[in-house]
């Protein structure tokens, strides 16, 4: 069993099965969220928090390991909207953090040195 995690991300914007400009198989809500470390994804959105969810939004995205899998697979599902003080200072904690942790990379040469986003499918 391994601890819970949840990683810290601000809403770009929200799609719904109501929203004229969206066409959906389901009522399921997602939300496209810039992650702490700069990557962008699009995730789903915890029923209970589809209709208090605004763009700009700081959330907390599940990535606890969910029980439906054999092998550990996480949940990623936005399970907590923070705002006020207390998206402030997680916001600033991450952004930090990420500043920190960028400045210790070593610095490659070539080609390897251009960094491109992964593609998570």
């Amino acid at each position: 069993m391994s601890v819970p995690q949840h990683h810290p991300g601000k809403v770009m914007d929200i799609y719904t099965g109501t929203d004229k400009s969206v066409v959906s198989a389901g009522s399921g809500t997602q939300a496209m969220v810039r992650m702490w470390d700069g990557h962008t994804l699009v995730i789903n959105v915890d029923s209970r928090l589809k209709t208090r969810l605004r763009v700009g939004d700081i959330i907390l995205v599940d990535y606890y390991p969910s029980d439906k899998f054999e092998r550990p697979v996480p949940k990623i599902l936005i399970t907590k909207i923070l705002r006020g003080d207390k998206a402030r200072k997680i916001a600033n904690e991450y952004k930090s953090y990420f500043r920190r942790t960028r400045k210790m990379r070593p610095r490659q040469e070539g080609p390897a040195e251009q960094v491109h986003e992964r593609y998570i499918g």
